[in-house]
């Protein structure tokens, strides 16, 4: 059986490629985004 929260949780959804001199923006800006 599944628990609850797992349930909750989102689909992973696939990310767009993302420019390497952006990844770490991104990286940051998800992180920020995901608190």
């Amino acid at each position: 059986m599944t628990p609850d929260y797992y349930r909750q949780a989102p689909p992973p959804l696939p990310q767009p490629p993302v420019p390497s001199y952006d990844d770490e923006r991104f990286a940051h800006y998800e992180m920020a985004n995901f608190r």
